[in-house]
């Protein structure tokens, strides 16, 4: 599957065979701008959109055909992850499918007679992140920018609903890759998962601040008819809204986005703090 960006790549005169608008030639893991910082966004159960931008967007297709050619794109009205890179102030991102066991398709009665599948079960989804993380973590790691061999770029990572389980096994892949080679300097920033599907089956991974946005009427990750009741996931600085429209969807949560920290944190003491 062709991956797309919104805009051009300046280097696409490097693979004008392939696509302008396709970055590193299809192969983002193994060529993202090593000036730039990595936010990596982990979506939940999709019917198609997974591990691309166009998931965190909504929009329409705009139509022309001209001499014959199809002219038609893509028209984005909402772009979250684009609200959440202007608030970081960082542009490079990687799209992950967190969807476990990639189900094209998500339906209550799953959960209900087998709670405990891969894709379903928050357990079978932080396997699925781990196992996914650890083949991606050698290139995600050579990507990061370095100072005199010493690395000195840090990544974020933003989930939605069951992306937030994968993410746990995602990011603590990366950690222990980085580990068990002796790589100095991996550094996860932050995790901030939106929606989180079964939220009190999750833990943070050590050391990683773990930011936790609920909405108290979110008729998919606060319901227990679904295998998710509201709770924390263990670890996590947890932020709860009880507004009547606020829902399950990633754009009930674009007035969260001021409140992901902007700089490197820490936790001490139990409190997320400001690294300096």
């Amino acid at each position: 599957m062709t991956k797309r960006l919104s805009t051009i790549d300046p280097k696409a005169e490097l693979y004008f065979q392939i696509s302008p608008y396709v970055y590193a030639a299809n192969t983002p893991i193994n060529a993202i701008d090593p000036d730039g910082k990595l936010v990596i966004f982990i979506n939940g159960n999709h019917y198609g959109e997974g591990g691309s931008r166009r998931y965190w967007q909504s929009g329409w297709v705009r139509q022309r055909v001209s001499s014959g050619i199809d002219e038609s794109r893509w028209v984005a009205t909402r772009d979250f992850a684009g609200e959440v890179m202007n608030h970081l102030g960082d542009y490079h991102a990687m799209y992950v499918d967190g969807a476990g066991n990639k189900m094209k398709g998500y339906h209550p009665l799953t959960t209900l007679l087998s709670p405990g599948l891969s894709g379903v079960g928050a357990a079978g989804r932080t396997a699925a992140g781990y196992a996914e993380g650890k083949a991606s973590a050698a290139d995600i790691i050579e990507s990061l920018r370095r100072t005199g061999g010493a690395i000195t770029e840090s990544i974020k990572v933003v989930t939605h609903s069951m992306g937030g389980a994968y993410g746990k096994g995602y990011v603590q892949a990366i950690l222990d890759y980085a580990r068990e080679n002796n790589i100095e300097g991996v550094r996860i920033d932050f995790e901030a998962d939106f929606a989180p599907f079964q939220p009190g089956k999750q833990k943070a991974v050590k050391g990683v601040p773990t930011f936790q946005f609920s909405n108290d009427n979110d008729p998919v990750a606060n319901n227990k008819l679904l295998g998710s009741p509201f709770e924390a996931i263990d670890g996590a600085n947890v932020t709860t809204d009880s507004g009547k429209n606020k829902g399950h969807s990633i754009f009930d949560f674009l007035d969260k986005v001021k409140n992901l920290p902007a700089g490197r944190y820490k936790v001490v003491n139990g409190k997320i703090v400001e690294d300096e």
